[in-house]
């Protein structure tokens, strides 16, 4: 010991803990046991993995049709499993929480394939092609690698229980800084050719494919150009371009629910790039004690109850309740409301869309110092447009915004009017008022809605107090 250099020694318990889950998707993460138990249960005598850190256009879709209905005529009982990567990838990626919000809703809608499945094929199977679908994300970096990443893809996957991957054209791929390829489209599925050692898991090759007019669907290249037949084509460049500019996408290139999540997405992106710092020499100073400590000492997390609804749906009324519970609870718990924001914080807005706008970032900011304090924080605001809710939960870590649509019909809404405001807004006397003279856009996927036309305050209250106990914050 006398020669040794090292001036710490550590020694004691070594502890493992289970890797943490991301609130938004935890659900859909899951380790090789819990997928071949899964596998098994099913009973699937082939499973296929889709590997991608993309978010699907049809052409991704058809891959996993081709995959699974090959396997299916080839007589075997077959499952396919989009399984993305979910861990670091390129900047100019697109966020994996989004992603899975895009994956989310085509298997939700039944969209995969959609238009383009051998129907035929499912008749005779006796079951759907959706029933054969699953969504589990991969906690994994993205390398882009090529051919050679494309090989520890399929590695990954047969630790988890998957029999076939699909390797399709450009597979981990990503061009030189100019443009040009580094590999060739099939490069990937030529590497499998050539191993030195043994590997279970099949390469399940699939060709190019695009919409074609002629047949009406999506189709591989190899099979329908040679005809002369005409595709529906658009570079990831262009889709990329329509997107960022909330254009119209063509629903034979990309589903228009995923179309809409990226809009959404795009939006908020080009709003944060314009917000700048108008003051300089300043920096963010660490106060010494972590969000993770505050939250330790509260005996549970920091995060946005973001209510949103029409005036009268019952947002404040909920708010006053569920603080109720939870302050009963011995939680750390505070409500930002509309009406009382606007008495000071934001006394200088109106309701014109810039100053919505304006009160919303205000609001998302405040909130965001709360939850970092580890407080649970409920704000009561009709926040009418999607982009600035949207706005305000990129803000947040993944898992600390839950936005509550507070939903009932603008005629129960009136009815509840207790200041007169809607005959006030009809009568031309208010203006911008929302419901009425202004939009309000109802969001697309919420943690939760709650029909105030159907259930009481209390169980309203009750409803979002299980989603904070389901998803670990209390």
């Amino acid at each position: 010991m006398l020669d040794d250099s090292r001036e710490y020694l550590l020694g004691g318990k070594i502890w493992a803990y289970p890797q943490p889950k991301p609130l938004q998707f935890g659900k859909f993460m899951l380790t090789p046991l819990e997928t071949r138990t899964l596998f098994r249960k099913r009973g699937w005598e082939r499973i296929i993995a889709f590997q991608t850190r993309n978010p699907l256009h049809r052409a991704h879709e058809y891959a996993i049709v081709y995959g699974l209905e090959k396997l299916t005529k080839e007589g075997f009982f077959a499952g396919a499993v989009l399984n993305p990567l979910v861990g670091a990838t390129k900047s100019d990626d697109i966020p994996a929480d989004v992603r899975m919000r895009t994956y989310k809703v085509l298997l939700e809608e039944k969209l995969i394939g959609s238009g383009d499945r051998d129907l035929e094929l499912w008749e005779r199977a006796g079951y759907a092609l959706d029933d054969q679908l699953l969504l589990i994300g991969l906690d994994v970096k993205m390398f882009y690698g090529g051919p050679k990443e494309a090989i520890m893809h399929a590695i990954y996957r047969q630790n988890y229980g998957f029999t076939d991957i699909i390797i399709g054209r450009k597979h981990a791929d990503a061009p030189f800084d100019d443009g040009t390829s580094i590999w060739g489209d099939f490069d990937a599925q030529e590497k499998f050719n050539h191993l030195n050692g043994e590997l279970l898991i099949k390469p399940l090759n699939v060709g190019f494919a695009a919409y074609f007019e002629e047949i009406g669907r999506v189709g591989l290249m190899e099979e329908f150009q040679p005809k002369g037949y005409h595709i529906i084509n658009i570079s990831g460049k262009e889709l990329r371009r329509k997107l960022k500019n909330n254009e119209v996408v063509d629903n034979r290139v990309m589903r228009e629910p995923v179309a809409q999540i990226l809009k959404d997405y795009y939006r908020s992106a080009k709003r944060t790039e314009k917000e700048t710092i108008k003051s300089t020499h300043i920096k963010w100073h660490e106060t010494g004690i972590t969000k993770q400590d505050r939250e330790k000492r509260n005996g549970h997390r920091g995060i946005v109850i973001w209510l949103t609804g029409l005036s009268g749906s019952g947002k404040s009324t909920i708010a006053v309740e569920l603080q109720a519970q939870l302050f009963e609870r011995g939680c750390q718990v505070y409500i930002l409301d509309g009406d009382n924001i606007r008495h000071g914080l934001n006394r200088d807005l109106g309701f014109s869309p810039k100053d919505r706008e304006q009160n919303i970032r205000r609001i998302g900011e405040v909130a965001k110092l709360f939850v970092n304090a580890g407080t649970i924080i409920i704000t009561s605001f009709i926040s009418p447009y999607r982009e600035d809710r949207d706005w305000v939960r990129g803000l947040l870590a993944p898992g600390d915004f839950a936005e509550v649509y507070v939903n009932a019909p603008l005629a129960v809404c009136e009815e509840r009017d207790t200041k007169g405001l809607y005959k006030k807004a009809r009568r031309g006397e208010i203006q911008e008022f929302t419901g009425i003279s202004a939009p309000y856009e109802p969001p697309l996927k919420p943690e939760l809605e709650i029909r105030t036309d159907q259930l009481t305050v209390e169980k309203s209250a009750e409803r979002i107090m299980a989603y904070l106990k389901n998803s670990g914050v209390i």
